[in-house]
């Protein structure tokens, strides 16, 4: 540590503990109920924005999934709604199991 002028020894122990601070955070165990009501917020959010979708934009999508064109499909949904990525995947992998697909 003789190497190290103090304010450099200061910066490497505030990157440690930032660090550790990160790694804290992203291993925290997370509540069920916290998850749960997460869950129900973004099925109710992907319901409210695909309610108002045209039957043209589901055949749309429907044939892009049995040409197992998912990343298509997603695209599709997510100009037709404004969803954002992760919404647009699970509404889209949604109607897939609805469809058997």
């Amino acid at each position: 540590m003789q190497n190290f002028s103090p304010v450099q020894l200061w910066l490497l122990m505030a990157a440690v503990a930032y660090v550790a601070f990160l790694f804290g955070r992203a291993t925290k165990p997370v509540d069920p109920q916290e998850r749960e009501r997460r869950r129900l917020v973004e099925e109710a959010e992907i319901e409210t924005a695909v309610s108002g979708l045209s039957a043209s934009k589901w055949e749309e999508i429907d044939r892009l999934l049995s040409d197992r064109k998912k990343i298509e499909a997603i695209k599709v949904l997510r100009e037709a709604t404004g969803l954002g990525l992760k919404l647009s995947k699970m509404a889209v992998e949604n109607r897939g199991r609805q469809q058997g697909m």
